[in-house]
């Protein structure tokens, strides 16, 4: 009989001295499964930014010294120290995520010391940085996305089925979050960034971009949940998914689930090197769903 084989879980977590460097001669830290780390990573669509929660047990006080020190909001020219999260399995693993540690809040308590870590992707350049962009007459919003992008130096991804057009837009001294979600409501497309990108796309519809990913039992943790806007599923933690993504689902429990395709509205990553935890969590729109709302709407 053959042996069932387990994969092999793999995370590693590397930690900066401020922005990571080509040549990574500024590497604190390199953490791997063999400490308990456990996080909570988040994408979406909506053009929020995108955030990771770690907690770290087992460092060396060094360390965590470094970690709980990385920023100080009122200490002059501190720097927020970078963090990098690859995980998943030794036969699949990834990115999930790369950004800046904004909070850090150190246990003293145990015998190994803990801490917990709540980053942000890119966070001075969406957040704290204000911009103002005005575009006279009626300008197509794939246009006013791409001034998004060139002004944070990003990569621009359009996929828009049929140009939207946007009147007079003029917004002024607000952070490039806010101008994706402003664009957003205005022009009734996606808005939004991941992986160093501004993409905009028709809502509702998948990104031509990415190969289409295909869920069945093998994958599930549970069963999918089937939802008023498509459905929700749990899987083995799988770092290559992307929003906007189109998806199919083979379900045995909900087969009326299998009739149409799906885009990926958001997910999360969720592990524990010490747990059982180990999961993507992704929320799946109707690719038809807008499509009959706009109809009804007509």
């Amino acid at each position: 009989m053959a042996k069932w084989a387990v994969p092999q879980r793999y995370c590693r977590l590397e930690l900066y001295q401020g922005r990571a460097l080509l040549n990574k001669t500024n590497i604190l830290s390199r953490l791997d499964a063999n400490y308990k780390i456990s996080f909570t990573t988040s994408e979406t669509v909506s053009g929020a930014v995108n955030e990771t929660n770690i907690e770290i047990s087992g460092l060396t006080n060094e360390t965590m010294l470094y970690l709980s020190t990385s920023f100080t909001e009122w200490i002059e020219g501190s720097i927020r120290n970078e963090i990098i999260l690859d995980a998943g399995y030794d036969s699949l693993h990834g990115v999930i995520f790369d950004g800046d540690v904004i909070e850090a809040i150190p246990n003293l308590d145990q015998a190994d010391y803990t801490i917990k870590l709540k980053c942000m992707s890119y966070y001075d350049k969406m957040n704290n940085e204000q911009f103002s962009f005005s575009f006279p007459g009626s300008v197509p919003a794939t246009v006013i996305a791409g001034a998004f992008a060139a002004k944070l130096g990003f990569g621009f991804f359009s996929d828009v089925e049929n140009e939207i057009f946007v009147d007079n837009y003029n917004y002024i001294n607000k952070n490039i979050v806010q101008h994706l979600r402003n664009l957003a409501n205005i022009s009734g497309l996606d808005v939004y960034t991941s992986q160093n990108m501004v993409f905009i796309k028709t809502r509702g519809k998948p990104l031509r971009r990415y190969p289409v990913l295909r869920l069945d039992y093998r994958d599930f943790i549970g069963s999918p949940e089937p939802t008023p806007l498509g459905c929700n599923v749990r899987i083995k933690l799988n770092p290559s998914i992307a929003t906007g993504q189109r998806v199919l689902v083979k379900s045995l429990k909900f087969k009326t689930l299998e009739s149409v395709g799906y885009v990926i509205q958001s997910y999360s990553h969720s592990g524990d090197t010490k747990g059982s935890k180990w999961q993507t969590n992704i929320t799946l729109i109707r690719e038809d769903f807008y499509n009959a709302d706009r109809k009804k709407r007509a």
